[in-house]
């Protein structure tokens, strides 16, 4: 073997010896899980739905991704001098509801007149809505609108109330009922209410 061949054998051997050794350590850095986070939201009720169901009061946020959760202590690693810090005071975060058919409206309880889906015959009906209307004063004239009214069950006529529009007349004729049905597409109406239906020319 020439001397040529000698050089390039040995220059062989240091290639594979440097590739079979222990690579050099990287420059510290900070790992991605502990930057600082662009936002953190505090002292919170954060629903996480993951499959524990737990409920944790600290979010960081870096970019548009959710970087940790967990308590307020232990999101502490993720407050920078940059990081925008936001305290709820209790108030919940809950994962974004991506749906084509959500009824936002219906994810808070209001203060209204309420069925909550419970079945009434008619002569129920008539004191259950005549106690909504004492206990939500309205003035004459105003409407007093009634949620989640079952309109697939209850209902049942009776001699003193042969019909739906009997039983709401009953409960006022100086205020328009309307029924809103549980499905968000049936309503009724007492005649105060039919009084004021109008066409596109206002007949």
């Amino acid at each position: 073997m020439n001397a040529m061949c000698h050089r390039c054998t040995a220059i062989v051997l240091l290639v594979l010896v440097a590739g079979c050794s222990e690579p050099e350590p990287p420059a510290a850095a900070t790992t991605p899980s502990t930057e600082a986070a662009d936002l953190v939201l505090r002292n919170s009720y954060v629903y996480t739905a993951d499959p524990a169901r737990r409920v944790v009061e600290s979010v960081a946020i870096r970019g548009n991704r959710i970087v940790a959760v967990g308590s307020t202590a232990e999101l502490e690693a993720y407050v920078g001098p940059g990081t925008k810090v936001l305290d709820l005071d209790g108030r919940m975060v809950m994962p974004g509801i991506q749906d084509t058919h959500v009824h936002a409206l219906a994810t808070v309880e209001p203060d209204l007149c309420d069925f909550k889906g419970e079945a009434k015959s008619l002569d129920e009906m008539v004191p259950f809505l005549k106690d909504c209307l004492a206990r939500y004063t309205r003035a004459t004239g105003d409407w007093m609108i009634v949620l989640q009214w079952p309109f697939g069950r209850g209902n049942q006529p009776s001699d003193t109330y042969p019909t739906l529009r009997a039983a709401l007349d009953a409960v006022s004729a100086d205020h328009p009922i309307l029924l809103a049905g549980d499905d968000g597409h049936h309503g009724a109406a007492n005649s105060a209410a039919l009084a004021l239906a109008r066409d596109a020319d206002g007949n």
